[in-house]
């Protein structure tokens, strides 16, 4: 079993800001890139009004384990 944590931005429109390499377990290079380049072009909906009041202005957060 194969993970990698990630770590990416998103800002309130829902597009991805950042995206950057935690950690890397077992993976390689071939798992990173295909990881890396599925965030970068994930179509996201929009942050909801609650949650974009509760970040006051800040982009969201995220680090997730990816396991393959």
């Amino acid at each position: 079993l194969f993970r990698s944590t990630m770590r990416f931005v998103i800002d309130p429109n829902g597009s991805v800001r950042s995206v950057s390499v935690v950690e890397m377990v077992d993976a390689g290079e071939v798992q990173k890139g295909f990881t890396l380049n599925s965030i970068r072009q994930a179509k996201l909906p929009a942050i909801p009004a609650d949650l974009k009041k509760e970040l006051d202005g800040e982009p969201l957060e995220i680090t997730y384990n990816f396991y393959f």
